[in-house]
């Protein structure tokens, strides 16, 4: 049995060895150091030829982008490594590939998907086409259910069945985690998988706050996608966060970071008749609008003097 040897795969079919490792931290192919925590996926494929001996793995790399604005995807990079040992038949290469993609895969996840897809000016649906791809890569299989209407995302929240999903994860902003957090909340099971907010709205506070918890300087995109694409099961993967409960003309609701009044929350609510403009721009002719009325707010505000549980 000869010694297992590793080339490069060009666009031509064209073999080249190279020097190939793998160690806890990098995938070391030829040159190239690459990042383990940045390869979000790994396929291993089989030449179409039948008189290829070799069979190769195919690498999904995708640095994190320090541009701020900038996708994801724009920075993917494939690398095609041939597994091939001339003294074996094509089935032992292929065994040979398999056991490399064996040590290298994360355990499988399911996610069940909830787009808004006209947040944020219509972003929300090409962000979420372009999580499809990622996920494809990845691995990952998923359900993609895009809301038609106010409140849809409170609803499914509230009946559907996650049993087997790891996650859900929303594609808008803050108003769809709202919504499901609400759902979540109403179920009358306490079976809900965790929330994985993906950032492609107008306001995207409680992702900004959740990656400010991962080092560097990357878009809240970016780091948003390659959390939950590398995320386990493990606690170290996932945040709790506070929530507080309104109580209002007999009914109940849950929020999340903050709760507004007065001349905030009538910006908020008002400006959603403008909401093709984007967020800041709406907020921006609101607020100098309500500003210049000079509209004053009585508010009565108590506080239970007890000491917290």
């Amino acid at each position: 049995m000869g010694e297992s040897k590793f080339h490069s795969l060009d666009k031509n079919r064209k073999l080249s060895p190279i020097n190939f490792e793998i160690t806890e931290e990098h995938v070391k192919i030829g040159k190239r150091e690459l990042l383990r925590r940045n390869i979000l996926g790994v396929h291993h494929e089989i030449s179409k030829n039948p008189d290829d001996k070799f069979s190769f793995l195919k690498f999904f790399y995708y640095p994190l982008d320090l541009h701020p604005k900038r996708c994801i995807t724009e920075k993917r990079e494939i690398f095609l490594v041939a597994v091939f040992d001339k003294f074996k038949s094509r089935q032992e290469n292929e065994e040979d590939a398999e056991k490399l993609l064996n040590s290298i895969t994360r355990p499988k996840k399911k996610l069940f998907i909830i787009v808004n897809p006209f947040s944020g000016r219509k972003k929300g649906g090409k962000i979420a086409d372009k999580l499809s791809k990622i996920l494809v890569e990845a691995g990952i299989s998923n359900k993609l259910v895009k809301t038609t209407h106010g409140g849809h995302a409170e609803e499914i929240a509230k009946t559907e069945s996650f049993t087997g999903y790891d996650a859900l994860v929303t594609v808008s902003g803050d108003g769809l985690v709202n919504e499901v957090i609400n759902g979540l909340r109403q179920r009358e099971k306490d079976d809900a998988p965790p929330v994985a907010p993906i950032p492609a709205g107008s306001g995207n506070g409680l992702v900004a706050y959740l990656v400010s918890k991962v080092a560097g300087k990357h878009s809240c995109l970016s780091k948003a996608i390659h959390a939950l694409v590398l995320a386990s099961e493990s606690d170290s993967d996932s945040h709790r966060i506070d929530l507080m409960k309104v109580d209002f003309n007999g009914s109940s609701r849950f929020s999340f970071l903050a709760i507004a009044t007065g001349l905030v929350a009538d910006i908020d609510i008002n400006s959603e008749r403008l909401r093709f403009l984007g967020g800041e721009l709406r907020n921006l002719i609101y607020g100098v609008a309500y500003i210049l009325r000079k509209r004053s707010y009585s508010i009565q505000l108590s506080v239970e003097d007890k000491e917290s549980e």
